[in-house]
């Protein structure tokens, strides 16, 4: 029995990895990306639903996208991987490299060719979002979304076993959100079962972004789990 609630409207906030890649190999297209499968599976169920995606969108942008939203929304939220991934340099490094001489920039370039040099370079603790800022953001938006009666579906970051370099950081990310959320009677996590999976075809080859296979799990899994979450006006049935 579903003892949710309603909502007039439901969010979905996104970096790229809810975004296509139908340029790259083994890229997925527009159309078969969880946030736009799972907006034409709530359709029929007269779901108004918008789309916010932004290619490397970080944790702290979220607070000021819940203030902007209308009361009684639901946030459907799969933002981290940026914030967490262990890098080589940090912004502000990156800043000061991107006004490099053209023939300094090149050579730097030329250096960092090789991933797998790239990853031996990389160090937990050189991140984009701080764990202190991180949790800073969450907490404010949950906060915010509490005076507006919006409630946060956090998608916990997806990783693959392979991805040796940054399971780490992911986990203690992970951690993080569930922590706070757990504190919170209008925000949860959801924890996707294709999440450390070993299947080579779930994600994209870069081992961070779903393939066209995981984004339909993803659909069908999110889908189930609103179902629980949130009265819809028609019967629940699930999409494929």
């Amino acid at each position: 029995m579903n003892t949710g609630k309603y909502f007039d409207n439901i969010a979905i906030v996104t970096d790229s990895l809810g975004m296509h890649r139908e340029f790259e190999p083994n890229g997925v297209d527009q159309d078969n990306v969880w946030p736009v499968l799972l907006k034409k599976a709530l359709q029929k169920h007269h779901v108004k639903t918008d789309l916010y995606c932004e290619r490397a969108r970080e944790m702290t942008s979220l607070p000021e996208i819940v203030a902007s939203l209308s009361c009684n929304t639901a946030i459907l939220v799969q933002i981290g991987i940026v914030d967490c991934v262990p890098r080589v340099i940090s912004k502000k490094d990156k800043y000061i490299i991107q006004h490099l001489e053209p023939y300094l920039l090149k050579f730097l370039l030329d250096k960092l060719k090789c991933r797998e040099e790239i990853y031996e370079m990389m160090t937990e603790e050189i991140v984009y979002t701080p764990r202190k800022q991180f949790l800073r953001a969450i907490l404010d938006s949950i906060m915010i979304a509490q005076s507006k009666s919006i409630n946060i579906f956090f998608i916990e970051i997806l990783s693959h076993s392979k991805l040796t370099h940054a399971l780490k950081n992911i986990k203690e990310y992970n951690l993080i959100i569930n922590t706070v959320t757990n504190k919170f009677d209008n925000a949860t996590i959801f924890s996707a079962p294709i999440n450390e999976s070993n299947e080579n075809n779930v994600m994209h080859t870069d081992y961070y972004h779903l393939s066209t296979k995981g984004n339909h799990m993803m659909t069908n899994e999110l889908y189930k789990f609103l179902s629980a979450k949130i009265k819809f006006q028609n019967s629940i049935q699930c999409c494929g």
